[in-house]
This record gives structure tokens, C-alpha cells and sequence, in this order.
């Protein structure tokens, strides 16, 4: 196909509406790769780039060696140049994984019908999905179409509007910055560097890995008693063996890239993914 695609959570390219505009968090982007082995994340983050991603399994050699497999990837989304067949479905695919929409530069909408055949179409209104899954209807300048809905969509996309906040605004990011607790205030293996974690995972020692897990366990168990009160904070998820190899996952892409710091750090970040996509 000679165009180009992007997957993004807005539908129309423009939002001249009162309604905070939604972007795609690299944390989601994070949990993307880890769930999905097919992709890889080559990161180099400048400004709002965060670097790109990349296809692994297109079925022709050629294509790949020719960098036909290469989403960029930023906040305001994975964008693809003249992707083939394969591509688009890979688009399609990824853009229901993360709550997004596959926009040609035509302003074409491309989705799939219940028999999986190809659809491009045009509309002329469209909806954003929030944090949670919830659909919220709008019109082509981005307006809710019930505008009784904003408060629902504030509260729902509190996570990525406060990410993006913080970013536009670099003062409010600092005074946010929690520091890192030193010394006695961390207590067992989350006191321990991120380094220690990959090197007991690349042992496949599974005994030692899971007290690292388990520790992440027991910081959620002190997080959601901490906000009891405060249902919209609390992170509750049933862990199955999908769900524990994309957590270790996780834990493990997070340490491999800041193996000085804590464990701790870790869990907070893979706390912050799980709260995103609740």
C-alpha cells in the first residue's frame, strides 16, 4: 500500500474540542512488547520519539531486510510507510491490543469485519477508548458527543492525562518526583539493584526469581492498603501463567534498562503499567 498508516487513540487528527486529547504512553508501548514476542523495541527517546518497533515474524525475508517491518513509535503513536498486506493486519492487530485506531493519511479508518475481511472506510464521527475499555462517542473535532460523559472520561484517563500533564509541564514533573526511599526504608529484595534480578533470571533459578515476585506481591498488598479508601487506586489482577511471564517480563526489560536502581523501582513501574490498562 502506498501510503502511511498510524495507530493512535484519537480518531480524527484534530481535537478542537474542550476534551483532553489522549496519547500512547511509552508504559503501554512497555507492555506491548513484553506480551507480544513478535515485537521488539528499539528505544531512542528524544523530545516525544521513543524509537522504533519492530515485526519480527513477517513471513518474507526480503521485506524485513528492506526495514519494511519498522513502526515508529512516539506518543502520538506507531506510525508504518507503505506497509504490505501483512503490515496491515500487524497494525490492526496491535492497535486492538492498545485501545487504538489504525488511521491511513487519507483519514481512512482500516478494521476488520467479523469474517476478517479488510475494511477502509471514512466517518465522519468515531469514539476514544479509555484507559479502561470504555468507549467514549465523539464527532470529527474531537467534542464528546454526551457531553455529560467528561467527568467519566477525566476520572477513567486519570493515569495518561496526568503523564502527559507532567511532561508538558517539566516544574509540576519535578515537584511530583517522588524520591527513591534509602537504606532501612526498604525492606527484603526490593532493596536489592535491578542488576541482581536479571542475573537470578538469566540462571533460571525460578526458586529466587519468585521471591522477587513474590515481593512485588506483597508491595501491591501494601499500595491497596494504603488507598483502601480510594477504590480508583487500588490494583487488583488475577495472576495466571500469561499474566506472571508478561509481569517477568516486565520486571526483567525495566531492570535490564536501569540495573542500578532498585527493585523496587521496577514494581513501581510495572504497577504504574498494570493501573494503565485496568
Amino acid at each position: 500500500m502506498n501510503n502511511t498508516l498510524i495507530i493512535r487513540r484519537e480518531p480524527f487528527p484534530t481535537n478542537e474540542s474542550d476534551r483532553p486529547k489522549l496519547s500512547l504512553l511509552l508504559d503501554v508501548v512497555y507492555a506491548l512488547v513484553v506480551s507480544d514476542p513478535s515485537l521488539d523495541l528499539q528505544e531512542n527517546q528524544q523530545g516525544n520519539q521513543y524509537g522504533t518497533l519492530i515485526y519480527k515474524n513477517h513471513p518474507d525475508a526480503s521485506v524485513r531486510k528492506n526495514c519494511g517491518t519498522i513502526f515508529l513509535c512516539s506518543e502520538d503513536g506507531l506510525k508504518i510507510v507503505n506497509p504490505d498486506r501483512v503490515m496491515v493486519l500487524k497494525a490492526i492487530d496491535i492497535a486492538k491490543k492498545i485501545r487504538c485506531h489504525v488511521v491511513d493519511d487519507e483519514g481512512q479508518f482500516h478494521t476488520l469485519d467479523a469474517e476478517g475481511n479488510l475494511i477502509i472506510s471514512r466517518e465522519t464521527e468515531s469514539y476514544v477508548i479509555g484507559d479502561k475499555g470504555k468507549r467514549y462517542p465523539v464527532s470529527s473535532n474531537g467534542t464528546l458527543l454526551d457531553p455529560t460523559q467528561m467527568a467519566d472520561y477525566r476520572l477513567e484517563n486519570h493515569y495518561s492525562l496526568i503523564q502527559k500533564t507532567e511532561k508538558a509541564i517539566p516544574e509540576l514533573a519535578k515537584n511530583s518526583e517522588k524520591k527513591e526511599p534509602q537504606g532501612e526504608l526498604i525492606h527484603g529484595v526490593g532493596a536489592r539493584k535491578g542488576a541482581e534480578f536479571i542475573e537470578t533470571h538469566n540462571k533460571k533459578n525460578k526458586g529466587e526469581s519468585f521471591k522477587f515476585y513474590t515481593w512485588y506481591q506483597s508491595f501491591l498488598t501494601g499500595f491497596n492498603f494504603k488507598f483502601e479508601k480510594s477504590p480508583q487506586h487500588l490494583l487488583n489482577y488475577e495472576v495466571n501463567d500469561q499474566i506472571l511471564s508478561e509481569d517477568m517480563a516486565f520486571l526483567y526489560a525495566h531492570c535490564s534498562r536501569y540495573p542500578e536502581e532498585s527493585f523496587m523501582k521496577a514494581c513501581l513501574a510495572l504497577r504504574a503499567m498494570r493501573m494503565a490498562r485496568r
